[in-house]
């Protein structure tokens, strides 16, 4: 067995749990609720996350307090920032905005705060574990839910448990990587089954990161370059007639990999839709033109945080169809849009932060330790850069933000500070002049 760069228990799993067990095993609770398709409407839409995640964080970080290992790091500091934005964004459109804002920003900092303070303490082979199956399960219960409903194709229905296509990937293969040295034949059918579902299901995004991800596997050693070829290569074959037979397949199919040719259509003709495009294709491009104005017009705060879908109606409100009313779909574009180059800026920060650092501890981590953490941060990457808002995102950004403490725990860390204080401290019997010593 292999063993990952992120932390285990040192101890024995004990039979019986303690308080921060407990604490620990809703916090992942509250991660796997994401994905489950529950809302109650009081006053708004709460959610299972809400239910869950909110009280388990603040209770992890009262018995933080009372255990004496409180801490706020750079990255929460950064997270913090960015929900503060949101919420002062959302004044330019009212009292009430603001404090929804406000609201979701103290809940998604006190999750960050406590998925921080319990990385250490996470049992890590245990939760790899657990999610794998619960990422195979769900995807499972997402295939047998549109077979049965009469969806043969494009699986995209249940809006919140469609997304684990995405979010299961470096779930799945991360799991896999560190489980055996080189996969086995089941293992490789498991896979194809996989890229199977991902093609019916219509998620071009998921496609993309799929072979991303396959990629990464060859390039860690968990797959053989040659028997992915061959496999992919029978795949393609098989599965060529099913593609042809299949509209909606050959659409999503053409789009992906020569374009969906909307580029050059009018406002008008996207909206009249009279050439039977994919209609997720119309509303991206329709709101990439509208965008541009919007942020020239409101460069460094945005048109406010929930702002756009009010332009777009005064604008636009009684001609457009149902699926056009649906925002921005990209995280990186909401923001810019929404909070502008400042609020962009910020978001990007720990993008950037915790790619430095995988650059700076390369050498300290196993090579797959590298590659899942690669996987992370690409398939998050594609996730939020097409999709966008919502608390799946906002939970993808903070997991982004605390990749290097996840996965930092059980090795000799390279910090930016350190690699500055290198290159300022001439070697030794250089000191410049005026000095006699190194610098401490």
């Amino acid at each position: 067995m292999l063993t990952a760069d992120i932390p285990t228990f040192r101890k024995p799993i004990r039979a019986t749990w303690s308080i921060e067990d407990g604490l620990v095993a809703l916090l992942c609770i509250a991660l796997a609720s994401l994905f489950i398709e529950f809302q109650l409407h009081i006053g708004g839409k709460i959610r299972l996350f809400d239910i869950i995640g909110f009280p388990a964080a603040l209770a992890y970080i009262v018995y933080s307090v009372f255990a004496r290992r409180l801490r706020f790091s750079f990255n929460l500091l950064v997270i913090s920032a960015f929900f503060a934005i949101l919420a002062f964004g959302g004044l330019k459109l009212g009292k009430q905005t603001f404090v929804r804002e406000g609201l979701q920003g103290v809940e998604m900092v006190v999750f960050a705060w406590a998925m921080s303070l319990a990385a250490p303490r996470f049992n890590w082979n245990a939760v790899k574990l657990y999610f794998f199956l619960y990422a195979i399960g769900m995807i499972a219960y997402v295939v047998i839910w549109h077979i049965s409903h009469g969806y043969l194709t494009g699986w995209k229905e249940l809006e919140a448990s469609k997304t684990m296509f995405n979010f299961g990937l470096p779930i799945i293969f991360g799991y896999m990587i560190f489980a055996k040295r080189q996969a086995t034949i089941l293992e490789y059918a498991g896979i194809a089954v996989l890229g199977v579902i991902l093609i019916f299901s219509g998620e071009r995004k998921a496609q993309i990161a799929y072979l991303i991800c396959v990629g990464l596997a060859i390039y860690g050693g968990y797959l053989n370059v040659l028997v992915a070829a061959a496999g992919g290569a029978m795949m393609a074959i098989a599965l060529s007639a099913a593609i042809i037979a299949n509209p909606y397949l050959i659409r999503q199919f053409t789009s992906l990999t020569e374009g969906s040719g909307v580029k050059n259509m009018t406002l008008a003709q996207l909206v009249m839709n009279e050439e039977g495009n994919s209609p997720s294709d119309l509303q991206r491009e329709f709101v990439n033109r509208l965008s541009v104005p919007l942020v020239k017009q409101h460069p460094l705060f945005g048109v406010g945080t929930d702002g756009f879908l009010p332009y777009l109606s005064d604008a636009w409100g009684p001609y457009l169809p149902e699926y056009m009313r649906l925002g921005i779909h990209g995280e990186f574009q909401r923001t810019l849009v929404e909070n502008g180059f400042v609020g962009l800026f910020i978001y990007c920060i720990p993008w950037f932060r915790s790619l430095l650092w995988l650059l700076l501890n390369r050498r300290n981590l196993s090579h797959r330790g590298a590659v899942a953490y690669l996987m992370v941060m690409i398939v998050v990457f594609i996730s939020n850069y097409y999709e966008g808002g919502g608390q799946r995102a906002f939970v993808a950004f903070i997991i982004i933000a605390l990749l290097p403490e996840f996965f930092g725990r059980n090795i000799k860390r390279v910090r930016i500070r350190d690699v500055m204080r290198r290159l300022s401290t001439p070697p030794s019997g250089q000191a410049p002049a005026g000095l006699t010593g190194r610098r401490p």
